[in-house]
């Protein structure tokens, strides 16, 4: 598992860092519909919004990146084989996937924070 997180390049650690901030922002939501702090609470679910879509955005630029860096190194090589190139690919995915997979599941916990929110607020 640490070696295909490792594979993704340095925005899997930013990607994993947005994780990190989006749960610290769920659950400052959380707390704060329990504190019924609704302004607080959704200026923290658009934050968590922008997180889950910055890191979608953070894996494609990656995913980019690492295309770009195999499409130079398939320049540079005189006999290169199919096999190669394709795991360059799926290499580069690595940090599409991930991106994604967090902005699925921001996603899902946005829905769930928002809707708690205006089921308490009602």
């Amino acid at each position: 598992m640490f070696n295909w997180f490792h594979s993704g390049g340095i925005f899997m650690w930013l990607i994993l860092v947005f994780f990190i901030a989006a749960v610290f922002i769920a659950t400052r939501v959380y707390g704060n519909i329990k504190k019924k702090s609704v302004g607080k609470a959704t200026l923290d679910l658009k934050t968590l919004l922008v997180l889950g879509v910055s890191s979608m955005a953070l894996g494609v630029i990656g995913q980019l990146l690492g295309i770009y860096a195999a499409l130079g190194a398939i320049i540079v090589a005189t006999d290169i084989s199919p096999a190669i190139v394709l795991e360059g690919f799926r290499i580069a995915s690595v940090s599409t996937v991930f991106g994604t997979v967090l902005f699925l599941v921001t996603m899902l916990i946005w829905f769930g924070l928002r809707e708690y929110l205006f089921r308490t607020t009602e």
